[in-house]
């Protein structure tokens, strides 16, 4: 199935569609499939590959009411709900003697033919497609219709979600990472504003993310260390990141000075980091990971001590909760 989505949808501009496949699972996986199939116009295709699509999509249909989780044991699948049933009922009247859902389900050869015949009924971009209206309807009830009085919050946050998204994407070029950015930025440097309850939570969400990501620099540059050492304490490890101090030019620049020690207090430090520091820019997670663990570790504090005076004034201030949890757990440490 993976494939078969992944052909169809990028194969799809020959039939007027964008040929996107962004997100789409298997991009790399079956890349040689797929080149194969283009050339050879047909393919014979072994099942040992793929198979990600049930975790990743079961908990989003269930949330949106398509399959229900509630009853699921080591061995039984997810149930169809009558949410479910509607839109399958609408894709079984377009998909009579299918080709293609006959490949999903038994393997074996795939044909160019059928992926050109059936291919916007399995594309990712064939909900566009004027022939896929009725699918596209109920898809659409799903993402903004509750589907019972327990999920009506449920429903609430996720059409606040997209609310926010849409407003930060009035410009191009915006994905994600960079709205959830902009959200905490705008959230920490304009303290006198009280923020919505949607930009609070997605606040929160971008906060855990940055001291996740310290704690685990962190223990990574302790184990790497312990790993070099053969083992050692704690002010063994400090001593051997103190002689291997190397500090590059970013490091220099997020605490502003091109001497650094170990043995300085925490204060200094703290008085060292710019407040806007890991603001303007994304977090550079790879050059961080790839630094040396003494550089690491110092990358880590620069990282936890932006976040913990950033985010005090809003705390104290009562419009984030002090839940006395992992943030606030790693900012007393």
């Amino acid at each position: 199935m993976e494939f078969v989505v992944l052909a169809t949808s990028t194969i799809g501009k020959e039939w007027g569609e964008s040929g996107d496949t962004f997100g789409v699972l298997g991009s790399d996986l079956f890349a040689e499939d797929l080149k194969r199939l283009i050339n050879a116009k047909e393919v014979e295709f072994l099942t040992s590959k793929g198979g990600a699509s049930y975790g990743t999509y079961v908990q989003p249909c269930r949330i949106f009411g398509i399959l229900d989780t509630s009853s699921i044991v080591d061995e039984g699948p997810a149930r169809i709900t009558p949410r479910g049933r509607q839109i399958y009922e609408v894709r079984k009247q377009k998909l009579k003697n299918s080709k293609l859902t006959q490949f999903i389900l038994d393997g074996g050869i795939i044909n160019l033919d059928d992926i050109y015949k059936e291919g916007l009924y399995f594309s990712i971009n064939g909900l566009l497609i004027s022939d896929n209206e009725e699918e596209l309807n109920l898809i659409e009830e799903a993402f903004f219709k509750s589907y019972s009085n327990e999920s009506n919050e449920l429903y609430e946050c996720f059409k606040s979600t997209v609310f926010l998204a849409l407003k930060g994407t009035q410009r191009k070029g915006k994905n994600s990472a960079v709205l959830i950015r902009e959200n905490f930025k705008r959230i920490v440097s304009d303290t006198n504003s009280t923020p919505s309850k949607v930009e609070i939570a997605w606040f929160e969400c971008e906060l855990l993310r940055r001291v996740h990501f310290a704690i685990e620099l962190l223990l990574s540059s302790l184990t790497e260390t312990l790993i070099n050492l053969r083992g050692g304490t704690i002010n063994e490890v400090f001593d051997d990141w103190e002689k291997n101090l190397g500090i590059p030019q970013f490091l220099q620049d997020l605490f502003n000075t091109n001497g650094l020690s170990l043995q300085e207090p925490l204060s200094t430090f703290k008085s060292r980091i710019s407040k806007d520091a890991f603001l303007k820019e994304p977090i550079n997670r790879k050059e961080g990971q790839t630094l040396s663990p003494s550089s690491m570790s110092l990358f880590a504090l620069a990282l936890l001590l932006a976040c913990q005076q950033q985010t005090d004034p809003i705390i104290r201030s009562g419009k984030i909760e002090n839940k006395g949890k992992a943030v606030e757990t790693a900012f007393d440490i």
